[in-house]
């Protein structure tokens, strides 16, 4: 076999007889291709159509071979289609591409460039051609050139050029062994099966492309039918609402909004739905909800519907997890978090495809939690006041029993320990309510440049009542320089006092506290050890956490577990850290807290004069806790003041009056008229403008303080009052109250 440039040689094939010409060989041909039509067009396969090929060609040729390639004229490349030598058929996909050369003078590069058949008698004469480049495949697949590898076993050969639709798509050529077997007969019988064979391959390929497009259509569809029985499972046994919102006709988007607001629920019908979506309705089955507009799910009279319309136009039609209240059938409001997709298409809002989600309990749940800590709080106010009350005659009694002569050592102590146990209670209760407070976000900080030394100082002083008992020895060191921070120095005298009582309550008599402040870069480290009971590691992580104890709550002087708590809010409110850090049971403990330093220095301190000793006075208590109103009054009286009381508003009003006090000491929640009701009644008197009007109630939260300054008070006590602390602010009130 021989082929032109590049192109692999023809394997050697046996001669075939062919016969004569003539009439006869005329009708031979005629038959040869009315069977070659017939059995080429029987089959749709390339394979049987060139296996049936090569049969015919073989009976109406001399053909020891015969091959056909295909010709791209965009790549010029020619590619072997099929290859039948000596008897076998080769694997056309093993021989390589050849490359076709217009200038090449091969034989098959002549065939396409002329587009004419061609007859090769002495194919070795041919291939002494210069301008050719000659190959030859044996029967076993290899090739060699012909220039250099002796002559070829193909003696003769005749080629045609594939058409198809009058462009040369390919060649067929057959090879015979000997020189001079084919003549021009030959040829054009040659030609006119490559017609059929064209037209054949023409039609085997349309049915592959018919057959692919067929099979990709149906797959198409197979992935369309799977995609929507999905879809339709997710959406049927989806437990969140899913729907589409059609708009017909679309809304313009350009629109201002309030008209597009009111398009969309003029215009807007529900047009898919599943039943989940139904039943946040109150419908039972999906269509039940098909057809509805906007309106009865987001009432155009409701403006919180209409809001949450607007919202979701301002929003260009895309919003997820926004919530909003709708509607149901029996016109309850249901809670439902949106998730919505617009659909615009040239402007045009063509529809709307939403997810839903039920969210009604978890507001109800969170609305039940937000009543139950508003409940809490007014039951934690409400204790503190109850538990303030009975204090506040204690601490009167005490203070009472401290002005009378007391000889007796036993005496003395014992009215030591009353007073530190009511200190010790109310400060719990103060505690407790502070702890609610931050948590609800109420609890405010007076800032300022404060000198912690100033603010150690004051904790200690504080603290001296209970460490001196247990003979606790306490050491401090701290620096030479100030250390100012930006803060309470109240709250911050609060943190350290805690500290020093936790430390102290967890320590054996006699034991050393530890104190020491110190610089550290920016900050102040202040640290409080003790040699008490220690804290187990796995509970370190824990001793800051609300109402924990280490010990269960069955340690001694364990408390509420509020303390600590509460110190960590504080700290972390002014910018801080705390850590707690123990070796273990019975090895001590040591808390560290670390505060940022301030560039500013406190400001001078305010060098008022200290009030003068409180002249006798005449004055007012009233308090509908008798014990509470009679030891004051008692108290007042041993200090030189003419004392008056009442037990309820109603008779304050009328004492006050009569007697016309100077300073009138009252109580919030007493009958008949509370003490604001009073208050405000006494300052639209002439005579009670001037009145020093103070409040002392079990009332102490931040919300109680401002109403009494509304009301006219001069200044708000909480119970148990300190005696001297109240003397201090009578006289500082009366001092203000007169001219210079």
């Amino acid at each position: 076999m021989a082929r032109a440039s590049d192109s692999p040689l023809p394997r050697r094939a046996p001669f075939a007889e062919g016969g004569p010409g003539g009439a006869a060989r005329i009708d031979r041909a005629y038959h040869v291709l009315l069977e070659t039509a017939r059995q080429l067009n029987s089959s749709l396969e390339p394979a049987a159509i060139f296996a049936r090929l090569k049969d015919n060609v073989c009976a109406a040729l001399p053909c020891d071979g015969l091959i056909v390639s295909s010709f791209d004229r965009a790549s010029s490349e020619i590619r072997c289609s099929y290859a039948w030598v000596g008897g076998n058929v080769l694997d056309a996909s093993t021989l390589p591409p050849l490359t076709f050369k217009p200038e090449g003078g091969g034989m098959q590069s002549q065939v396409l460039r002329t587009g004419q058949p061609m007859l090769f008698s002495d194919v070795a004469e041919r291939v002494r051609d210069p301008r050719g480049t000659y190959y030859e495949v044996d029967r076993a697949g290899g090739v060699r050139d012909l220039k250099s590898g002796g002559p070829p076993l193909s003696r003769s050969a005749i080629m045609v050029p594939l058409r198809l639709e009058g462009e040369v798509v390919g060649v067929v050529q057959v090879m015979a062994d000997r020189d001079g077997v084919y003549v021009a007969e030959d040829l054009e019988l040659l030609e006119g099966v490559s017609l059929l064979l064209a037209i054949a391959l023409e039609n085997a390929r349309l049915y592959r492309r018919a057959q692919a497009d067929l099979e990709e259509r149906r797959h198409a569809e197979r992935v369309l039918r799977d995609a929507e029985e999905r879809y339709r499972a997710l959406v049927t046994q989806s437990t969140e609402g899913i729907y589409r919102l059609e708009f017909v006709p679309p809304i313009d988007v350009a629109l201002p909004v309030d008209e597009q607001v009111r398009l969309a629920y003029e215009r807007g019908r529900i047009d898919e739905c599943n039943d989940a979506f139904a039943r946040m309705y109150g419908f039972e089955r999906a269509e039940d909800v098909l057809g509805f507009g906007l309106d009865p799910l987001l009432p155009v009279s409701d403006p919180a519907a209409v809001a949450h319309v607007r919202g979701v136009i301002l929003s260009e039609y895309h919003v997820v997890d926004v919530e909003s209240v709708e509607t149901d059938r029996h016109g309850r409001p249901v809670w439902i978090s949106n998730t919505i997709h617009g659909v615009v298409e040239d402007g045009r809002l063509l529809r709307i495809w939403g997810t839903q989600k039920d969210v009604s309990d978890r507001r109800r749940n969170e609305e039940a939690l937000r009543e139950a800590d508003r409940h809490k709080n007014e039951f934690l106010a409400t204790l503190g006041h109850e538990l303030r009350n009975p204090l506040h005659p204690i601490r009167n009694a005490v203070e009472i029993l401290r002005r009378k002569p007391a000889d007796d050592a036993d005496t003395r102590r014992s009215h030591d320990l009353i007073e530190r146990q009511v200190v010790h209670l109310a400060r719990l209760i103060d505690d407790l309510l502070d702890v609610s407070r931050i948590s609800q976000g109420k609890l405010e900080l007076r800032p300022a440049a404060v000198a912690l030394q100033d603010v150690l100082a004051a904790a200690i002083e504080s603290m001296s009542a209970t460490v001196a008992p247990a003979r606790q020895r306490l050491t401090v060191e701290q620096p030479g320089e100030p250390l100012i921070v930006e803060g309470d120095a109240v709250r911050l005298t609060q943190v350290i006092s805690n500290l020093l009582d936790n430390a102290s309550k967890y320590s054996p008599q006699d034991a050393r506290i530890q104190v020491r402040l110190e610089r550290d870069g920016t900050g102040a480290l202040l640290r409080i050890r003790d040699q008490g009971m220690g804290i187990p590691r796995e509970h370190l992580t824990r001793v800051f956490d609300l109402f924990y104890q280490a010990g269960g709550g069955s340690s001694p002087g364990g408390g509420l577990g509020i303390g600590l708590t509460l110190v960590q809010r504080l700290v972390e409110m002014h910018g801080g850290t705390i850590a707690a850090t123990s070796e273990g049971a019975g090895q001590g403990s040591e808390f560290v807290v670390r505060l940022p330093l301030a560039t500013a220095r406190p400001g001078p301190a305010a060098t008022t004069a200290a009030p003068p000793p409180l002249r006798p006075m005449r004055m007012l208590v009233a308090d509908d806790n008798r014990d509470s109103a009679d030891s004051m009054a008692l108290l007042l009286r041993l200090d030189g003041n003419e004392v008056h009381v009442a037990y309820d508003g109603e008779e304050a009003l009328r004492v006050a009056a009569r007697e016309r006090p100077e300073v009138l000491l009252l109580d919030l929640g007493m009958p008949r008229l509370n003490g604001l009701e009073v208050a405000e009644r006494l300052r639209r008197e002439p005579w009670g403008r001037d009145l020093v009007l103070i409040a002392a109630t079990g009332w102490g939260l931040e919300e109680d303080r401002r109403r009494t300054l509304e009301k006219g008070f001069d200044a708000h006590l909480v119970k148990p009052v300190d005696h001297a602390a109240l003397l201090a602010l009578v006289a500082d009130l009366i001092q203000r109250r007169t001219p210079a």
